[in-house]
């Protein structure tokens, strides 16, 4: 894992982080830095570490297809991950809740909410 840097407030993934995913970990009304990080050697998956009420909390993200991909190949490559991420606790006799499994945010990058500049 190597350290990138943190990521810029005024980046529209920041904006996305802070309202749609930390909320939902428990990570309300965050406005403080998110150290970003490259896992392992992949060029496509990435660690986002923010820090609140004495805790750590973190968000996987992996971004899928190269830039010249449509976006119908990269949502498909999403899905197939996404279908291989719901099966694999299952096979292992693991009775998760709805709840505790992988969400994905499949909409297009222009129908997120946009962050604040």
């Amino acid at each position: 894992m190597s350290w990138l840097g943190r990521l810029d407030k005024h980046d529209l993934l920041y904006g996305w982080l802070r309202d749609d995913v930390f909320p939902r970990i428990g990570l309300s009304h965050y406005d403080g830095p998110v150290d970003v990080y490259r896992l392992s050697s992949s060029n496509s998956v990435y660690l986002y570490k923010a820090f609140g009420s004495g805790s750590e909390f973190k968000v996987i993200g992996k971004f899928y297809g190269s830039e010249s991909d449509s976006n119908e190949r990269k949502r498909y490559l999403l899905r197939r991950e996404y279908e291989s991420l719901r099966q694999r606790p299952r096979a292992c006799g693991s009775r998760l809740g709805e709840e505790q499994e992988v969400r994905p945010d499949l909409r297009p990058r222009e129908g997120r909410r946009r962050a604040e500049t």
